[in-house]
């Protein structure tokens, strides 16, 4: 059972770039390709809950939010703590659920 938890999770990080495409979303969010070249790395957290993200920003100042994707089914989140400012990005099926954590501490 385990296998076939971990080949349900593999196949939903391999279907993500199709769902949507960052460059154009980092666009819409006005970070330019030099800022974005800034961000420290992608930070992928496997197995959060929708509750667990919700705790992960719950100390956090939320700049902006949105749904975008085919079928408007991803989320965006802009949110800044006293670390820095981070863009997350998430999915909206419970049956695999995943979170992608940008920072976005060098940009203004």
């Amino acid at each position: 059972m385990e296998k076939t938890q971990r080949k349900q999770s593999l196949n939903c990080l391999s279907n993500t770039p199709k769902l949507f495409d960052l460059n154009e979303l980092l666009s819409s969010l006005k970070i330019t390709p030099g800022q974005m070249g800034n961000m420290k790395g992608l930070i992928y957290i496997e197995g959060l809950t929708e509750k667990q993200v919700r705790q992960k920003l719950s100390h956090s100042k939320i700049i902006r939010t949105n749904r975008f994707g085919v079928n408007s089914c991803l989320y965006y989140i802009l949110f800044e703590d006293v670390k820095g400012r981070y863009l997350c990005l998430f999915n909206s099926d419970k049956e695999c659920f995943r979170a992608l954590f940008f920072n976005y501490i060098l940009l203004n």
